[in-house]
């Protein structure tokens, strides 16, 4: 689970590709792999955010991507993805 809060008001945001409004992303799974926690760079100065996951990791022939995420007045915004073989 994950969660973003601002530091100031206390206020508590979902993450980018939340499952259905939790704090809870989707799985990370590669090739016929078990499925792991998806994997998340950030820095504190930065409005960007980059999640590797499988949105739909339940499915049959699932596609993971890296997902290039901006905060932008208070909300995650895709700026890119691309897929991960």
């Amino acid at each position: 689970m994950v969660a973003v809060v601002d530091a100031r008001t206390g206020e508590v945001y979902d993450p980018p590709l939340a499952v259905n409004r939790t704090l809870e992303l989707p799985l990370l799974v590669m090739g016929n792999s078990v499925g792991r926690n998806p994997e998340l760079d950030f820095r504190k100065s930065s409005r960007l955010m980059i999640i590797s996951a499988t949105p739909n990791w339940f499915k049959e022939h699932p596609q993971s991507y890296r997902h290039y995420f901006a905060w932008e007045s208070s909300q995650w915004v895709l700026v890119y993805k691309e897929p991960l073989d």
